[in-house]
């Protein structure tokens, strides 16, 4: 289970139990339970320029990668750096596909 969703368990039972335990419990650090907390609040980071990707993928189908979504970008006059255009690209809300990645064995790539 990822640490998100126990911090998220504990946060909705921390009027019942106390919070140390529950750390305890899910084998989570009490530091990074607090740092949740903190971020809970905050809107997310790229939130703007998640919308323009989106718009940018409906308008093409999504058949664009970071690459052409960054000039795409450009021509709107948005500038960001193309690594971020493909971090928030991979988030698993997007539902962008990824290529897979070939393995090789004894010297043949194999899918």
């Amino acid at each position: 289970m990822r640490p998100e969703v126990k911090f998220r368990v504990i946060y909705h039972h921390k009027d019942k139990y106390s919070i140390s335990e529950m750390c305890r419990f899910f084998d989570v650090s009490r530091s990074g339970y607090y740092g949740f907390v903190d971020r809970m609040g905050k809107p997310a980071k790229d939130l703007e320029l998640s919308e323009l990707i989106r718009e940018c993928q409906a308008e093409t189908k999504q058949t664009y990668g970071y690459r052409r979504v960054a000039i795409w970008l450009e021509r709107k006059g948005v500038h960001h750096d193309p690594k971020t255009i493909l971090r928030e690209q991979i988030q698993p809300s997007f539902g962008c596909q990824t290529k897979k990645i070939l393995q090789l064995q004894s010297g043949f790539a194999q899918i």
